[in-house]
């Protein structure tokens, strides 16, 4: 089904094109032991496993949002999240499919498969949904607490707890016994052995069950923060609690003794996200914020902190009770192994957080240019089809910056003639690269106390020189490939920040707030201000080759084309009130307009009627970009958006790439993959036919 104005979009199925989420946020993970292998999950609807914890199979399309937990029981696999997410796997893990959804809107917290085969779930609407063995409906059960936020099994008996301090058993999931607790705080993590059960609380409380007496004890502790993890030794006799504030409760349960301790990292106390036993060493393990690793030898009572390979993430921990290995997962992708004692840590992937506005493809690597400096890059596969390991891994690269407390906030990216790379950003600063993206210097650097903001460079043909458009109008201009900058100042009474160039004959068009225009002339090397009156704030500035006119895009709905010499200015009138971030070209002729409300307007060739050819509920539409082979055209932007045509615009099709993240980069490789980049970095394997 192809795109039209209104009408509902349609969804390329995934088998078509293949979707890698580079760097997510992983949330959470378990070591399944039935099927030997990892498993880890998080944002974009990822799910990654691994029998090694160095090559990962991931996941992801069944849905674009949060998975916040994953059950297993044998082959059987459900994962949960937000905005009503529900997944089955009934072969480990290789395959998922979405499960009908209950009627009430829900994000899910929690999920559970019982040894008796059937399924739970529930999170924050006050109920659970419970799918009995065999039965292919999930029915809702009504629970007295605004929100669910742990179940477990415990020698047959149902446990959960949620908010307000609720705490519930069952036998059968359908009837619930309420416990009191005593507790207005949320109970928020369960965690068993096999003859103890310990719910953890918020302020420093958790409850204790044991299966001799039958009875739950109330603990207060002095800790200070809400409890984040326990682990119990391997016979139940220890336990360790952990908080978000790096205190620790020690328990012996043998002698009915605590103690209170604590954990730091270079004498800074950390939260702590994950409490593990290693039954190889029997010692415990924990991981946490700013890359921590600590293990104890006796029972919690000291600790030995490390950092992960020198990250500062949020890190989670599993163990592989099979071979003994450790691995680390958190933000932005990242992973680490080890062997079960964590030192040395193998880094899998670097954590790659961040938001990465510039995307570029070379022979053989990926580029991307991130918004606090970032630099890193991946090896393009050759192989014809993605394999989604979580390989190569991408690198980031260490660029020496003259200030390092103000690196450069990227925001345009060119490619010269000579195949240097020139990038620059808002705080006063422009990069150079001649290894295609690998290494960089500064070519200027301005004081950031000028408050000097590029927004744009601009390669112009005509002379052979580089322009850098500055929103408060401290231009620059390059003669020799960005090498040495004169200074150009616009006298604009509004800001500038985009722009476009007649290659024909020099000319510059840059466009900023409330309709304001600045025309750079090359014979006298000037720059004249020019305003219309009654245009809103302009957005984008394009040259079409085929019209010989400029292209201006901006605020509700407003365009205005002129000569092409940047004079005789006239509005034309678009049909649509969404705003607008500019104009491109089809290889045809076709001139292309894009924005707000997924609108994408379209000018035939030997046409001056501009229609309407798409249009959606929500998101910008960003960019234009053109496969140089098929004239393939990409439009992609907000919301994780991203469309297709293959008839020159006339109709679009949405490509799904599995998540809500915006988008403003796209590169496209000679291999029929495609990155794109904003805040997530997405690698997408296109069909062969096309």
């Amino acid at each position: 089904m192809l795109l039209g104005c209104g009408q509902a979009d349609t969804v390329t199925s995934l088998r078509e094109y293949n979707v890698h989420i580079v760097n997510p946020d992983y949330d959470g993970g378990l070591y399944d032991a039935h099927n030997n292998q990892y498993v880890i999950w998080g944002s974009d609807g990822v799910i990654a496993t691994s029998t090694n914890g160095a090559s990962w199979q991931q996941y992801s399309g069944a849905t674009a949002y949060t998975i916040r937990d994953v059950s297993v029981h044998e082959n059987n696999m459900l994962a949960v999240g937000d905005s009503n997410t529900i997944l089955e796997s009934f072969d480990g893990g290789t395959s998922w499919q979405s499960a009908e959804r209950s009627e009430n809107s829900s994000d899910y917290l929690t999920a559970l498969i019982r040894t008796n085969g059937d399924k739970l779930t529930a999170g924050t609407n006050g109920q659970l949904l419970l799918k009995p063995a065999g039965q292919p409906q999930w029915h809702p059960v009504g629970v007295a607490t605004p929100a669910v936020k742990a179940l477990i099994e415990f020698n047959d008996t149902l446990i959960a707890s949620g908010d307000n301090g609720f705490l519930a058993t069952s036998q059968n999931g359908y009837e619930w016994q309420v416990l009191e607790t005593n507790l207005a705080s949320s109970i928020g993590h369960l965690v068993s052995s096999s003859n103890h059960v310990v719910a953890l609380a918020e302020q420093g409380d958790f409850l204790l069950f044991d299966e001799i007496s039958q009875g739950w004890r109330l603990f207060d502790t002095k800790v200070q923060a809400p409890f984040s993890a326990a682990a119990f030794s391997e016979n139940g006799s220890e336990l360790v609690i952990a908080a978000q504030n790096g205190q620790i409760v020690c328990g012996d349960l043998v002698t009915n003794t605590w103690q209170p301790s604590a954990v730091t990292l270079d004498t800074v106390a950390h939260g702590v996200s994950s409490v593990i036993y290693n039954s190889a060493n029997k010692t415990f393990l924990l991981s946490g914020h700013s890359g921590m690793f600590a293990t104890s030898v006796d029972a919690g009572k000291t600790w030995q902190a490390t950092r992960v390979n020198a990250s500062y993430g949020v890190q989670h921990l599993l163990f592989n009770t099979n071979s003994g290995q450790l691995v680390t997962f958190g933000r932005g992708g990242e992973l680490h192994l080890s062997s079960g004692v964590g030192q040395p840590w193998q880094t899998v992937q670097e954590n790659l957080s961040g938001y990465y506005r510039l995307g570029k493809a070379f022979n053989n690597h990926w580029l991307a240019l991130g918004t606090v400096g970032e630099v890193v890059t991946a090896s393009i596969e050759s192989d014809a089809q993605l394999s989604n390991n979580i390989t190569p891994a991408w690198q980031m690269h260490d660029v020496q910056y003259p200030n390092p407390n103000t690196p450069p906030f990227f925001r345009s990216l060119i490619s010269l003639p000579n195949n240097h790379l020139l990038a620059a950003g808002p705080t006063g600063a422009i990069m150079k690269s001649e290894d295609y993206g690998k290494s960089w210097r500064p070519v200027l650097w301005t004081p950031f106390d000028n408050n000097e903001a590029f927004t744009q460079l601009i390669y112009n043909a005509f002379n052979n020189s580089v322009i850098a458009i500055e929103a408060q109008g401290n231009f620059y201009i390059s003669p020799n490939s960005g090498e040495s900058w004169q200074s150009q100042q616009i006298q604009a009474p509004h800001r500038l920040w985009a722009g476009d160039v007649n290659p024909s004959n020099g000319v510059v068009v840059a466009v900023g707030q409330r309709g304001q225009i600045a025309v750079y002339n090359p014979a006298n090397n000037n720059w004249a201000v020019q305003a219309i009156a009654n245009i809103p704030d302009l957005y984008g500035s394009f040259y079409s080759a085929s019209t010989q006119q400029f292209y201006l895009a901006g605020q509700s709905g407003s365009l205005i084309v002129g000569s092409a010499q940047g004079d005789n200015w006239q509005v034309v009138n678009t049909g649509t009130a969404s705003a607008l971030r500019n104009v491109s070209e089809t290889p045809k002729g076709a001139l292309i307009g894009f924005g707000g409300n997924q609108t994408i307007l379209r000018k035939p060739p030997k046409s001056s009627a501009w229609q309407i050819v798409n249009g959606g509920p929500d998101g910008e539409l960003r960019s234009l970009h053109v496969h140089p082979q098929t004239g393939q055209l990409f439009v992609i932007g907000s919301h994780g958006l991203l469309f297709s045509s293959l008839d020159d615009g006339v109709t679009w099709e949405r490509i799904q790439l599995h998540t809500q993240a915006g988008f403003r980069g796209f590169a496209l490789a000679e291999n029929n993959r495609f990155l794109a980049t904003g805040e997530r970095l997405v690698v997408v394997d296109m069909p062969a036919n096309q």
